[in-house]
C-alpha cells in the first residue's frame, strides 16, 4: 500500500485482536435468520480481505454486514477498515461510537483497541472549517456539507473530513443559495470556506410592471401589389391576438417564478433542498410541493401563450400593408383661363 506500510502492519495486529471479538450482538430490531447468515458471510469475507490489506474491497462487505445485522464487533472492524483505506474521518467517528459501546458493555478488549487507534488517528485528521462572517448571517441560514444539513453551531468549528472533493452550500429563505467545491488532502490538511453574504431574491429578479410594447409592423415595400381591406383586417386581428397572448404569457411566467421561489422557501424552512432533490427522512413538505406544482402549471401556460402569441404576431407582420392606388387620370383637353386670355390644357 506504499506510504501506508507502517499503518498496515499496525492494523493487521489490530485485526488479529478484533478477530477474537464475537460477531455482533447489538441490533436495531431483530434481523431474520437469512439476514444473519448473509451478514456473517460478508463479515468473514470482509475481515479476511482487510487482514490482507485489501481495504477497498473489504469495507463495502463490512458495511453491508453491519446494515443487515448491526453489532459493536462489526462496527469496530469497519472502523479499522476505514482507517486502512485512508478514510480517517469516517474511522475516527466510528471508533468513538465503538468506544462508547465498549464502555457501556464492559468490553475492555474492544475499549483498548478503540482508544489506541483514536490516539493514532487524531493528529492525522484533515479539518474543514466553514466560516460565516457576521454580515453573512442572514435570517434562517442553513449550512450544508456534501448534501447533508449541519447545525449552525458548526460555523467556525473545524470538522474532520476524509480526503477528496467536498461540496459546501448555504441556503436561506428569500435568498439565492451559495455553493462551492473544495479539495482536501487525505491527512493533516486545514481548509477554510468562507460563506459570502447571500443575495436576496428581490435583488436578482425585478419583474416587469407591464408588457413590453409591441414592435412596429414591417410593411411591405411599395413595389408589391395592392392588398385588399380584408387582408389588412386579418393582419390587425392576428397582431392584436398575438399581443394579448404575449401579455398573458409574460404575466403567468412572472407568477410562476414567484410561486417557485415560495416553494423553495417553504422547502428550506422544512430542512429540504429542492435543487438537490433532498429531504430528511419522514419530512414531506406538502405546502412546498403544492406551490411547486402550481408554479409548473403556470410555467407551461406561460410557454404555450408566448409561443402562440409570437407566432400570431409574426404572421401578422408578414401580411403586406394595403396600398390604395389613385385612379389613373384619363387623357383629355380643356379650355383654361390665362393672364393673356384663354388657353388649352388637359392631361395625357
Amino acid at each position: 500500500m506504499g506510504s501506508r506500510t507502517g499503518t498496515d502492519c499496525a492494523l493487521r495486529g489490530a485485526w488479529l485482536a478484533v478477530a477474537l471479538i464475537a460477531f455482533p450482538g447489538v441490533a436495531h430490531g431483530e434481523p431474520s435468520d437469512q439476514d444473519r447468515a448473509v451478514a456473517q458471510s460478508h463479515f468473514d469475507r470482509g475481515r479476511a480481505l482487510a487482514e490482507s490489506g485489501k481495504y477497498t474491497e473489504a469495507c463495502p462487505l463490512l458495511e453491508e454486514s453491519q446494515r443487515l445485522d448491526p453489532g459493536a464487533g462489526t462496527q469496530l472492524n469497519l472502523a479499522l477498515c476505514y482507517e486502512g483505506d485512508a478514510r480517517l474521518a469516517k474511522a475516527y467517528g466510528l471508533l468513538n461510537e465503538a468506544l462508547s459501546a465498549a464502555i457501556r458493555d464492559g468490553r475492555t478488549d474492544r475499549r483498548a483497541i478503540a482508544e489506541e487507534h483514536l490516539a493514532a488517528i487524531g493528529p492525522r485528521l484533515s479539518m474543514l472549517t466553514i466560516a460565516v462572517p457576521e454580515e453573512s448571517r442572514v435570517p434562517e441560514l442553513i449550512l450544508w456539507l456534501d448534501g447533508e444539513k449541519i447545525s449552525s453551531a458548526s460555523a467556525g468549528v473545524p470538522i474532520a473530513v476524509d480526503g477528496g472533493s467536498h461540496k459546501v452550500e448555504a441556503t436561506a429563505r428569500k435568498h439565492h443559495p451559495f455553493s462551492t467545491s473544495i479539495d482536501v488532502k487525505a491527512e493533516r490538511d486545514r481548509v477554510t470556506v468562507t460563506i459570502p453574504t447571500l443575495v436576496a431574491h428581490a435583488d436578482l429578479i425585478e419583474a416587469p410592471r407591464e408588457a413590453p410594447p409591441a414592435p412596429k409592423p414591417a410593411f411591405a415595400p411599395s413595389s408589391r401589389k395592392p392588398e385588399t381591406k380584408q387582408r389588412m383586417a386579418v393582419a390587425w386581428g392576428l397582431g392584436a391576438a398575438g399581443l394579448g397572448l404575449a401579455t398573458v404569457g409574460t404575466a403567468t411566467g412572472i407568477t410562476a417564478l414567484v410561486r417557485n421561489g415560495e416553494a423553495k422557501d417553504m422547502a428550506l424552512a422544512a430542512g429540504c433542498n429542492f435543487s438537490r432533490s433532498y429531504c430528511p427522512k419522514g419530512v414531506v413538505p406538502s405546502n412546498a410541493i403544492s406551490k411547486s406544482q402550481e408554479a409548473s402549471a403556470l410555467g407551461w401556460t406561460s410557454t404555450v401563450s408566448l409561443a402562440v402569441g409570437v407566432t400570431a404576431f409574426v404572421v401578422a407582420l408578414a401580411l403586406p400593408k394595403q396600398k390604395v392606388e389613385r385612379p389613373a387620370s384619363k387623357p383629355g383637353i380643356s379650355v383654361v383661363p390665362t393672364p393673356d386670355g384663354l388657353g388649352l390644357g388637359g392631361s395625357f
